[in-house]
């Protein structure tokens, strides 16, 4: 096991599934509070606009942070990044 971060995406569901294994990123993107996710969001459209992939997770209550009035409903103190 690696100390690097990876993304294993795996579709294994169907006879042609196939796996995807990215490493080594250029950078990691995050954001764990609301405030954060815009400017997060900014950074993965700016690398995939200069022919970058991007790879990783939105967490479920990223949507609360989408909307102005679901924000509150974001729980505080959560250790999972809202995008990855």
């Amino acid at each position: 096991m690696t100390d690097s971060p990876y993304v294993l995406l795996d579709d294994s569901l169907t006879p042609a599934g196939r796996s995807l294994l990215y490493t080594d990123p250029e950078r990691v993107v995050a954001a764990y509070a609301p405030d954060e996710v815009a400017g997060a969001l900014d950074q993965v459209e700016a690398g995939l606009a200069q022919g970058l992939h991007a790879a990783g997770f939105f967490a479920y209550e990223l949507g609360y942070c989408l909307e102005p009035k679901l924000r509150r409903l974001v729980p505080e103190g959560r250790r999972v990044p809202l995008l990855w």
